[in-house]
């Protein structure tokens, strides 16, 4: 069943979620015009049925303001309206029209603040519930992270989702025998049938290079040269020529400005198609006698760039901007190369926040970085000298910003490969940069904040097989603790402090990165010892932290040893840990209280692992009396995680799966099971995961 049919057999509101290149577009204008078509021949309770579709990337070329939507409705109509007008033409014609909203791709907007705080997102989804206060009103949305949308809005669709092409069905697309091998890396990038569908035609005329294909950069690289081959037999040879000059010249210029744009937020409405075609054929003539006109209508003709600057796909936009960064670092064109990577690190940038970790907007130009990255590997800082960036300084500190930032997204997205691998280039760029002379104690804060961050990364490829990384690593995070502990106490202010505190608890971290691979190889006594080492370690952290850092720094020590204690066998100290942190933070007040007044500054985190250990308590010999002490905190308890995981603009899906598993044991515990009360939220709170899993 196709969505069309999906929504004629049930009118709702709808969420549709995949990854880029999975057809969301595609299915979302067969959906709008399908509507149309079949408004004319069904009986929909005679009234008529009117379909808008909205790509939501148009708005980036609007200013973000109250109304963004309605703005931009405008446009359906021949004279100046109000958005007060629009939503009194709606509602007075519930009877005789239902109106379908169809908004793609929510991820594609740039999010950024306007001002006091509010987010152009916050305008989107404010236009989102007055259109849905109507009655005859439907809408359709397609993201690519569901977890973008705000709780309060996606509670009032249904989600349906795209799912990944099996392998099964990607062999019988490719037409493979059972004895042709598919090698894994292309197995994993054909799950996107975008990619699939490029591939399959590489694939049928040039087996011998698709199948050494490893990242999509190379495969739309292939899928591009290989295009110029596709249309010899239909084409003249100055037609091909054309069109080979615009592919490698023209679309990626136009890509690289509309996408350098949009990466300072807005991009610039007075330069249209026509214009950016012409300094494309101005900057980077053709070689052969090619005319201005005939380069335009090809533009036009390829399908990847309409007049108003929308590409096909937000990842081809990318790609051919990639390539135009290319043209134009290697044409000596260095500001504007400089422009476009300062600001894409700025999108990639951790900030530290309260509760979350941004992803929404760090993974927005996700795909350009990784475009970057397949293109160049490590060899980014050569090829800008090779650009004319200098002086050394600031090319080194671009580079090593987009290396460091890059890896700390894919640590943040549990893809520990891809972190470790970059994490490692952005230290070797690091240790290029020279040291503050003389090196001052906030020089020295500095690079132990990038050491720091950075660890966060390569322990990923902490292993047992590889004893030399492993104290590559170690040595990493000692040595940041080393030049923070030549800045005497006195001169150690609060982020000095509260980073030193951190170093120590990393220190552990990798110890317990250890025990983990111990205990996965069934070394369960080892695991033991070397997770009693990560507890001297946290142990150090937390007495630190209580001397010289807040109360919330000492609660995240206790968090790391309850965890410690946990895959240490002893629940009992990790029950207690819990309770000496929420002394720490909450001495007068109750997790029901914290409930009651809305209060959630006490980490979610914590309390979904305490529940790990409150479970081993219960189903292990310990007295009835503790039990009962335990059981009367967990439905407060799952209550706050749930409510605090999914409170804000991106729901903690990593917590979510972890709360899920953990009522899925308290299920299943005997104990529970007889105190009816407490087991009725359990089954609660794990359907009410379950239906965002």
């Amino acid at each position: 069943m196709n969505l069309l049919q999906k929504y004629l057999s049930e009118p709702d509101n709808y969420i549709i979620e995949s990854a880029g290149g999975f057809g969301k577009s595609t299915q979302l204008k067969h959906l709008c015009t399908g509507i149309r078509a079949e408004s004319g021949s069904m009986d929909f309770a005679g009234k008529k049925q009117l379909a808008v579709y909205i790509p939501m990337n148009e708005l980036n070329y609007m200013a973000g303001a109250p109304g963004i939507v309605f703005e931009y409705l405008k446009r359906f109509f021949s004279h100046q309206v109000t958005k007060e007008a629009i939503e009194e033409m709606i509602r007075s014609t519930q009877d005789s029209t239902d109106y379908l909203f169809v908004l793609d791709g929510m991820n594609e907007v740039n999010n950024y603040e306007v001002r006091n705080g509010q987010m152009v997102s916050d305008f989107i989804y404010k236009d989102i519930q007055c259109l849905m206060s109507c009655i005859n009103v439907h809408i359709v949305l397609s993201t690519r992270k569901i977890e973008s949308i705000p709780e309060e809005l996606r509670e009032k669709f249904k989600v349906l989702r795209f799912q990944q092409i099996t392998n099964e069905r990607i062999r019988a697309y490719l037409h493979l025998k059972d004895t042709d091998m598919l090698p894994g890396h292309l197995s994993n990038l054909l799950v996107n049938p975008m990619f699939l569908k490029m591939f399959g035609r590489l694939y049928s005329r040039r087996p011998e290079l698709a199948i050494h294909i490893t990242n999509k950069y190379e495969l739309l690289e292939l899928y591009y040269k290989e295009e110029i081959d596709l249309h010899k037999d239909e084409q003249e040879d100055h037609s091909l020529a054309v069109r080979k000059y615009v592919l490698d010249s023209v679309v990626p210029y136009i890509a690289f400005y509309v996408e350098l744009g949009l990466l300072k937020k807005q991009y610039e409405e007075e330069k249209d198609l026509q214009t950016l075609t012409g300094e494309a054929f101005e900057q980077y003539p053709p070689a052969e006698e090619i005319s201005l006109e005939a380069v335009y209508k090809m533009v036009l003709n390829t399908g990847l760039v309409s007049e108003k600057l929308q590409f096909t796909h937000e990842i081809l936009r990318d790609y051919f901007a990639v390539k135009g960064l290319k043209m134009i670092g290697e044409a000596g064109g260095h500001e504007p190369v400089e422009a476009f990577m300062q600001n894409l690190v700025k999108w990639l940038e951790y900030r530290k926040t309260m509760k979350e970790k941004d992803l929404h907007r760090r993974t927005r130009f996700l795909d350009v970085a990784e475009f970057i990255f397949s293109s160049e590997k490590k060899r980014l800082a050569q090829t800008f000298l090779r650009y004319g960036i200098r002086p050394e300084e600031k090319r080194l500190d671009i580079v090593q910003s987009f290396y460091q930032e890059l890896s700390g997204v894919y640590d943040d997205l549990s893809q520990g490969k891809e972190a470790a691998e970059i994490g490692w280039i952005a230290i070797d760029y690091l240790e290029q940069i020279p040291e503050t002379i003389p090196e001052t104690y906030h020089s020295i804060y500095e690079r132990a904040e990038k050491r720091n961050f950075l660890f966060y990364s390569v322990k990923w490829a902490v292993t047992l097989e590889d004893d030399d990384t492993n104290k590559r690593c170690l040595d990493y995070i000692m040595l940041a603790k080393e030049k923070l502990e030549g800045i005497p106490l006195e001169y150690r202010d609060a982020k000095i402090n509260d980073l030193y505190g951190r170093v120590l608890s990393n220190i552990g971290a990798y110890y317990y990165k250890i025990g983990s691979e111990e205990r996965k190889r069934n070394r369960k006594q080892e695991s033991y010892k070397t997770f009693a080492e990560a507890e001297c370690w946290h142990l150090q952290a937390m007495e630190y932290k209580k001397q010289y850092c807040t109360v919330s720094a000492v609660v995240r020590s206790y968090e790391t040893l309850m965890q410690d204690a946990y895959w240490q066998g002893d629940p009992l100290k990790g029950y207690e840990y819990f309770k000496f942190a929420w002394c720490e933070m909450y001495p007068d007040r109750t997790v029901q209280d914290c409930l009651l007044f809305e209060d959630y500054k006490f980490p979610e985190e914590f309390i979904e692992r305490v529940l790990g250990n409150e479970q081993q308590l219960l189903v292990q010999d310990f007295p009835e009396e503790l039990k009962e002490e335990v059981t009367e905190q967990i439905p407060a308890q799952v209550e706050y995680v749930f409510t605090a995981a999914t409170g804000h603009a991106r729901i903690n899906m990593e917590l979510i799966h972890s709360l899920y598993q953990k009522l899925k044991l308290f299920e299943d515990c005997e104990w529970i099971q007889k105190r009816q009360s407490v087991q009725k939220v359990v089954e609660e709170y794990q359907k009410k995961c379950k239906s965002l899993l």
